[in-house]
């Protein structure tokens, strides 16, 4: 049988940090064919030549989280991922480019506070959705919530550790730096 249990695991010395500092969005077409992972740990080694689209985060704003979703009834389990995420200052070019990802079923690549890279709807894609806001106060949003929503059959696989800079071990990624609008 192959869900055995192979492992557990005891309380580890406390320095974990929450929160995300960054999301990397790609096509999925691009994505399609061309990931491979190491048979040791399981984590992705492989990656095809694509370019992804880089959005840094206001600090403390913004975090993804995993939920196995089981049905004991039908015998049916898959993993609902979702992003949260904040980004500030409404323009003309980030609702364009909001826009393309609601339409386009992007590929999410997830940079944790503890410099791990997570793969969010690497066989479905995501559903992206946003709430544009002007605020009523001075002190309030004037942005973008963004919500990214995967349905996948897996858990979101972790990338490699880069050395110094995101997906520097992944020589057929681009990452586009982005722009301030």
């Amino acid at each position: 049988m192959s869900c055995l249990l192979t492992q557990g695991f005891l309380d580890g010395c406390k320095e974990a940090l929450g929160g995300i500092k960054e999301i990397f969005l790609g096509n999925s077409t691009d994505f399609e064919t061309g990931i491979t992972f190491d048979n040791g740990t399981g984590e992705i080694d492989g990656l095809p030549t694509a370019t992804i689209y880089r959005y840094k985060l206001a600090r403390s704003s913004s975090s993804w989280q995993e939920v196995a979703t089981i049905n004991e009834t039908n015998r049916t389990l898959f993993y609902a991922q979702t992003v949260t995420s904040v980004l500030g200052e409404m323009s003309a070019a980030k609702r364009k480019e909001l826009w393309n990802a609601a339409k386009a079923n992007p590929i999410v690549f997830v940079r944790d506070s503890m410099d791990n890279i997570w793969c969010i709807g690497r066989l479905e894609g995501t559903t992206f959705n946003t709430t544009a806001q002007s605020g009523t106060a001075k002190g309030d949003l004037n942005g973008y919530n963004i919500e990214i929503v995967a349905e996948e059959r897996y858990p979101a696989e972790r990338l490699e550790s880069f050395t110094s800079t995101p997906f520097d071990n992944f020589a057929g990624i681009t990452v586009s730096p982005g722009y301030n609008s």
